[in-house]
């Protein structure tokens, strides 16, 4: 009886194990997912993204130099944080949500990125790119380039997520 009982405890653990693996393999996807932005950015290699997650005050003091030169407006430190436009744990507003007219429209019109929108490539991403780049035309090449490769499903979007993080 001693044995049964520990043979059941110890294939009830096991178990829970096993379903725990499955969660982070699929928590993981979620992240991963989250950090494509509409725009088809990935947020991890996104300057900002990376400030917020590790703090670093000196790189936002830096990043905060740069892009109050560039832009010719003064930015609140506040403002320089963002776990990823489509983090749900990202309620606080950032410099570049109160900016992103491309975030709010991708939103309203639930679609994956631009390239899913059946409007793409409009004039809303045309401005993005010149607000947040020193060559809109070669951006927007690239970004055409990037998104079409996202067709609308999560296999293709994971393969494209692994190139992304070996760039």
């Amino acid at each position: 009886m001693g044995n049964l009982i520990f043979f059941r405890i110890f294939i009830f653990s096991r178990m829970q194990k096993d379903e725990q693996k499955r969660d982070n393999g699929e928590n993981q996807k979620t992240k991963d997912l989250d950090l494509i932005g509409y725009c088809g950015n990935n947020c991890s290699k996104c300057k900002i993204y990376q400030i917020t997650v590790t703090n670093d005050e000196k790189e936002k003091k830096k990043f905060i130099e740069e892009a109050e030169f560039f832009s010719n407006k003064k930015i609140n430190p506040d403002e320089i944080y963002c776990l990823g436009c489509r983090n749900p744990h990202s309620k606080r507003r950032n410099y570049l949500d109160i900016e992103c007219q491309v975030r709010t429209c991708a939103m309203e019109k639930e679609v994956f990125t631009c390239y899913h929108c059946p409007l793409f490539c409009c004039t809303k991403l045309d401005i993005f790119l010149q607000e947040f780049s020193t060559s809109p035309a070669k951006s927007a090449r690239k970004i055409k380039k990037k998104l079409s490769k996202l067709e609308n499903n999560e296999e293709s979007i994971q393969r494209w997520l692994k190139k992304q993080k070996k760039v």
